[in-house]
């Protein structure tokens, strides 16, 4: 059962009650209720689009640093770690559904709770993270080993999404969870192995 959503103002006095939410509000230095309002309404928008963008900018400042200009190669590293966010956290809100229901954040698990639609957009962005990852290789960044590496990686992830999206069973069943925790596992290890792989097989300009 999911618990009630709170008001704006009693969930901000709810997290004031926790020391490390208490820290993170100070943190963002609200001026006044309204401003609190806004952010906490940002925890419930069940949008995750929005919050992929600044999540796949390390990368494109990293770069752009240390080579003074914006490339096409950098929008190629925002574009991987934009895509591969959306598995991975869906996958997180899929095995900590009831966590978020009960903080009132509105994460697609805890909004739409028959899991197809959280499914549906896991394989489609895994789907569009296989060509964005070989694009690389394309751009010369990589080699082919690198392509093929990548390519072997984007078919897995995309294989663990459709396990889960197969079994057609409730968000809470132990099974559903158990396939939400290795997709989970594989995106854990699918990023740092993907960008290692683009360094040990980099293309000399």
């Amino acid at each position: 059962m999911i618990p009630p959503v709170y008001s704006n103002q009693s969930l901000i006095s709810r997290l004031a009650e926790s020391s490390e939410s208490a820290a993170w509000i100070r943190l963002c230095k609200p001026r006044s209720w309204e401003s609190a309002n806004g952010i906490v309404s940002a925890l419930r928008s069940p949008r995750m689009v929005p919050g992929a963008f600044p999540g796949a900018m390390p990368g494109v400042l990293g770069w752009t640093a240390a080579r003074g200009r914006l490339e096409w190669e950098t929008l190629v590293l925002f574009a991987i770690v934009f895509f591969w966010q959306f598995p991975h956290f869906f996958s997180i809100a899929w095995l900590y559904r009831e966590d978020y229901a009960a903080g009132s954040v509105r994460m697609l698990p805890v909004v739409e709770p028959d899991g197809r639609s959280t499914a549906r957009q896991t394989i489609l962005y895994s789907i569009g993270l296989i060509p964005v990852s070989l694009a690389p290789s394309v751009l010369h960044m990589s080699g082919r080993i690198y392509f093929a590496g990548a390519l072997v990686m984007g078919l897995v992830l995309f294989a663990f999404g459709v396990r889960l999206a197969r079994l057609q069973l409730p968000l809470s069943a132990a099974r559903s969870k158990q396939r939400a925790r290795h997709l989970l596992q594989a995106t854990v290890f699918y990023l740092p192995l993907l960008f290692a792989l683009m360094m040990i097989n980099t293309v000399s300009s």
